[in-house]
C-alpha cells in the first residue's frame, strides 16, 4: 500500500488509519476469550489492527514530511476503554494501536502530528434512524459527528497525542 501511495503522490498531508478487523463470531472463530484464542485469531487481529498501521506510518513518514500539515489519525474503538472479554485479540490489538499513537506522537512531532479518535459506535444514514433518534441515543454517534471530530484534529495544528472519544 505504501508503495502505491508513493506512486500516486510525492507528499502526504493526512493518513487516517481506519482499517480494522472485527469478525463475526461464526467467522474465523474470532469470538473467544483469552484462554480460547487461537494463533490464527491473534495473527489476524494484530496484523490488521497494529502491525499494518505501525509499518504504514513508518513507510509513509517521508511523504508526510513533505506535506503542508502532516497528520496521522488512528481510529480506535470502545475496546480501548472497555476490554471485550470475548474478543481477546481484538482488544489487545486496539490497545497496541493506542500505544502506537502515543509512540508516534512522541517520536514524529514536529512536524507530523499523531492523534487517535476512539469511536464508541457509529450510526450511518443507512441504519434508518432519524436524527432525533440518534441524538437521543446513548449508544453511539452519527457519522457526521465522526467527520467533524476528524476535521477538528486536522485543523488544530497544536493537537498531537490527543485521544478524542466520540
Amino acid at each position: 500500500l505504501a508503495e502505491e501511495i508513493r506512486g500516486i503522490s510525492p507528499s502526504l498531508d493526512l493518513f487516517i488509519n481506519n482499517a480494522s478487523v472485527f469478525p463475526e463470531p461464526e467467522k474465523l472463530r474470532a469470538s473467544k476469550s483469552l484462554l480460547e484464542e487461537s494463533w490464527e485469531d491473534w495473527e489476524l487481529s494484530l496484523g490488521v489492527n497494529a502491525r499494518a498501521p505501525f509499518f504504514l506510518i513508518k513507510e509513509l513518514y517521508p511523504l508526510l514530511l513533505k506535506g503542508s500539515n502532516p497528520n496521522v489519525i488512528n481510529i480506535l474503538d470502545s475496546s480501548v476503554s472497555k476490554v471485550f472479554q470475548t474478543r481477546a485479540s481484538h482488544s489487545v490489538s486496539k490497545h497496541a494501536l493506542a500505544a502506537i499513537t502515543e509512540l508516534g506522537a512522541a517520536t514524529l512531532f514536529p512536524p507530523v502530528r499523531v492523534n487517535a479518535l476512539e469511536i464508541t459506535k457509529v450510526f450511518f444514514p443507512s441504519d434508518g434512524l432519524s436524527p432525533i433518534a440518534i441524538q437521543n441515543s446513548n449508544d453511539g454517534v452519527a457519522i457526521a459527528h465522526v467527520i467533524e471530530s476528524v476535521m477538528s484534529l486536522i485543523e488544530d495544528r497544536t493537537a498531537n497525542g490527543v485521544f478524542l472519544r466520540v
